[in-house]
């Protein structure tokens, strides 16, 4: 196999075009994650896969899927149409810029959904990075593969609303977690405030962060008073300058903190509050309430698959890591809490990446146990891989059913995307 020197006689004028082309091409095959022998790399593989399956499930007919746009979609257009309306009204601004900036460039019902297919692909992408974190490459990426191929995910990544910005705290936690145990805390601290900055926009974001600040603040009080102070002085001004414009019209309009808050302005009674939490706990495995369109009738976010591996994953992660599985545990009752206080199923979307690593903890528990049973035997270790990847790909096929036919062909839903 030729190998690549640059002080050898290949980079000189007297070698041969074809033997150029080849070293170049082996040369960017090396650049791309590919070793000797043309044998990709696993995390080539991995994130290969998840681009392949975000393509398919959030790219294809996009537009014309449905007869037109929904009323919350039309909204959302109308809001992102003018750049000065995100100065009077910044509350969504990040996604309400990327909506608008790709209308400018295509005006069209791909360009007025796209944006939330771009924030799905990048959500996955770092939750596939922190799970693989927790459980390694192989449960990361069939624990990412689990998110997009959630119905809940996927629809909302089809949406033209910021709907799926409130699936932001599988970033917001694979930014704490980098910064908190990466050796690279100059880009890690500043890829934290980046994300917490667009995520404050986003109305109920506000309470995981203040959340997860509260339950980590000895930790990240000692990551940022041992960075230089002119690193610390420089992210935190920056996240004050990113937030300025929200402080700004918070501060001069009540209503506008309410909606960042996910508070409404009427609160519901104790009796109502009490239903609609039993509501949207049913919501999350049993049974949804129905009317949102996010959800196909009364199925619930969870098929009873991933309901059993979020039950195995969270006594697994009890056992091995009490901490981590009570903090994902209040994340779940705070979206939870929200989406009742809202009578709105589109906030459990904030508990969606806690409940899916806990899947993934699922598939985890069960690929130890089932390798200790032969320890020494490739042959179970082979088997339970294949199970899992069975798993995994039978999610995928229900989700593309659901998400791609009988979704967008339901008379309720057709009868909702009538705008144009």
């Amino acid at each position: 196999m030729t190998v690549i020197n640059r002080n050898s006689a290949i980079w000189t004028s007297g070698t041969t075009s074809r033997s150029i082309n080849f070293d170049i091409l082996m040369l960017m095959f090396k650049l791309g994650g590919i070793k000797a022998g043309l044998r990709p790399s696993p995390s080539l593989i991995s994130y290969a896969i998840l681009t392949v399956c975000l393509f398919g499930f959030l790219l294809w007919r996009l537009a014309g899927l449905l007869p037109g746009i929904s009323a919350p979609e039309a909204a959302s257009r109308s809001a992102s149409d003018k750049l000065h309306g995100l100065l009077s009204d910044p509350v969504n601004a990040p996604y309400r810029l990327v909506q608008h900036l790709l209308s400018v460039i295509h005006p069209g019902f791909f360009s007025l959904r796209f944006g939330s297919s771009i924030f799905a692909v990048i959500i996955a992408l770092f939750f596939y990075g922190y799970v693989r974190r927790l459980f390694g490459r192989i449960i990361g990426l069939f624990g990412a593969l689990l998110l997009i191929s959630l119905p809940f995910f996927a629809i909302s990544a089809r949406q033209g609303t910021p709907q799926i910005m409130l699936f932001l705290p599988a970033v917001l936690i694979y930014a704490y977690a980098s910064f908190i145990k990466s050796k690279e805390k100059t880009v890690a601290w500043l890829l934290m405030v980046a994300i917490v900055g667009i995520g404050l926009y986003t109305p109920g974001v506000i309470w995981w962060v203040a959340g997860a600040a509260a339950l980590s603040y000895k930790k990240l009080s000692a990551q940022i008073s041992a960075l230089p102070g002119v690193l610390s002085g420089l992210g935190i001004g920056l996240l004050c300058l990113a937030i300025t414009p929200l402080v700004v019209i918070c501060g001069l309009h009540l209503s506008a903190l309410r909606f960042l808050l996910a508070v409404p302005s009427d609160l519901p009674t104790f009796p109502h509050f009490a239903a609609e939490l039993l509501r949207m706990v049913g919501a999350l495995a049993v049974k949804s309430p129905g009317g949102s369109p996010l959800l196909l009738d009364e199925l619930p976010i969870l098929n009873i698959t991933l309901a059993a591996l979020v039950i195995f994953g969270g006594y697994a992660l009890y056992s091995a890591a009490r901490g981590k599985a009570i903090s994902l545990g209040l994340n779940v009752v705070m979206a939870v809490i929200l989406a009742a206080l809202n009578s709105n199923v589109a906030f459990l979307a904030l508990a969606v990446p806690a409940l899916i690593i806990s899947a993934a903890a699922g598939l985890r528990y069960l690929y130890v146990e089932w390798r200790s049973i032969f320890p020494r035997n490739p042959v179970p270790k082979t088997f339970a891989l294949a199970l899992i990847a069975a798993v995994a790909l039978g999610q995928l096929y229900y989700s593309a059913d659901y998400t791609l036919r009988a979704w967008p062909h339901s008379p309720a839903i057709r009868q909702a995307y009538v705008l144009k």
